[in-house]
């Protein structure tokens, strides 16, 4: 019996097998990379320039 992984959608945030190219739930493309999107990789940072 083996497990599979388990990753979230970095679209809508279901739970994926790991390895998927698409999300079962919304038919996000999945890159597959072992690292989960955070809010600082997704927006650039505002910084003050004055």
């Amino acid at each position: 019996m083996s497990l599979n992984k388990v990753k979230y959608c970095r679209k809508c945030g279901n739970i994926i097998s790991e390895g998927v190219k698409f999300c079962r739930h919304c038919g996000a493309l999945q890159n597959n990379q072992s690292k989960s999107p955070s809010i600082s990789d997704s927006q650039p940072s505002k910084k003050n320039t004055k």
